[in-house]
């Protein structure tokens, strides 16, 4: 099995290479300031000015062949993301990126084998990880929070169509593949993937001036589980207020997620826990545990629960697109049988 390329002593910074553009360069930058990393070079549209020491090149394949680095760091569209990380496992570099892990789920699978079979760190930011803590403690709460049904509602500002967040090549989806991600990742992290979907998704919105973009900015979809259990999720770009949030309700309590908070709810709205998060210390915290898993003898094992994670979220959306296409009911697991993947 091949190993991780270690090229520097462990007590130096980790070298790293950085791919990003317009809408991914500034959470990025803001944590390479918190978190010890050495940017030794830098691809993308164009220089980053906050790094200068970074050697620029114009071909992000030269760039992994030659700039030294120890791993890639992408904030980049989600299809250059992939096509880079694939290349990057060629070179036998650990990976960070921000989600969604692919475009499909057959991409999702093929590009965590090939890093499987390299051995390599391949880190998708995860924001469950971040919270994990905090909802278990909300969901034992008391007796403990069992959820009959779940409400996933996302409202939140959409890109400019010039960005790739509005292409349909270059993005997983719209609004339910960015914005509504991290609550749907936290979701499934709750209930598993469901039986069947059934969505209805809709691009309506748009800028004065532009053009409409090519994925969705309104998507409703119906979630059925075994027993009766069922979720819905709401997003959309451009509707204002602007909020995320999901909610589990049991058959007394609720468990309310927002990205500041989470907290437990009685039948007459009466606050019973309550936890603050911190969302602005995410990215700075998974790029400091990348780091630490780059320099470690094997990939951290809990590195497979969240590919695999994402890899369910990749499974989600699929069907929920589909549905859309077809007018149908979708089941996400066909996609695991599909492509011979285990089902989670």
């Amino acid at each position: 099995m091949s190993r991780r390329r270690i090229s520097k002593p462990v007590d130096e910074p980790l070298r790293v290479a950085l791919v990003c553009d317009a809408d991914g360069a500034q959470p990025v930058l803001a944590a390479l300031r918190e978190v010890p990393l050495n940017v030794v070079a830098q691809s993308g549209r164009q220089p980053v000015a906050e790094l200068p020491q970074a050697q620029w090149y114009d071909d992000a394949r030269i760039m992994l062949a030659q700039s030294g680095a120890e791993a890639l760091l992408l904030a980049t569209s989600t299809r250059q993301a992939v096509e880079l990380a694939e290349l990057a496992a060629d070179h036998k570099l650990a990976v960070w990126r921000p989600p969604p892990l692919a475009r499909t789920f057959a991409e999702a699978t093929e590009l965590v084998t090939k890093c499987r079979q390299r051995n390599l760190v391949y880190r998708v930011a995860s924001w469950w990880d971040a919270i994990k803590d905090a909802m278990q403690a909300a969901l034992t709460f008391g007796d403990g929070v069992k959820p009959a049904f779940s409400h996933v509602r996302v409202s939140a500002a959409g890109p400019s169509v010039q960005s790739w967040r509005a292409s349909a090549t270059d993005a997983a989806g719209g609004v339910l593949a960015s914005d509504a991600y991290d609550m749907l990742e936290a979701f499934l992290a709750v209930r598993g993937l469901p039986l069947r979907a059934s969505a209805i998704v809709a691009n309506v919105r748009r800028r004065t001036g532009e053009l409409p973009r090519e994925t969705e900015d309104v998507a409703t979809a119906v979630l059925r589980y075994e027993a009766g259990r069922t979720a819905a999720i709401q997003a959309t770009w451009d509707v204002p207020p602007y909020f995320e949030t999901s909610e589990h309700h049991g058959a007394e309590l609720t468990v309310v997620l927002e990205k500041q908070r989470v907290a437990v709810r009685s039948r007459d709205g009466q606050i019973l826990f309550e936890r603050e998060l911190a969302p602005e210390r995410v990215w700075r915290d998974e790029l400091a545990a990348f780091a630490a898993a780059v320099r470690a003898p094997e990939p951290p094992a809990e590195q497979a629960a969240a590919l695999e994670r994402h890899i369910a979220v990749t499974a989600l959306l699929q069907a929920v697109y589909l549905s859309n296409r077809t007018g149908q009911p979708e089941a996400p697991l066909k996609f695991y049988e599909a492509q011979g993947w285990p089902e989670p």
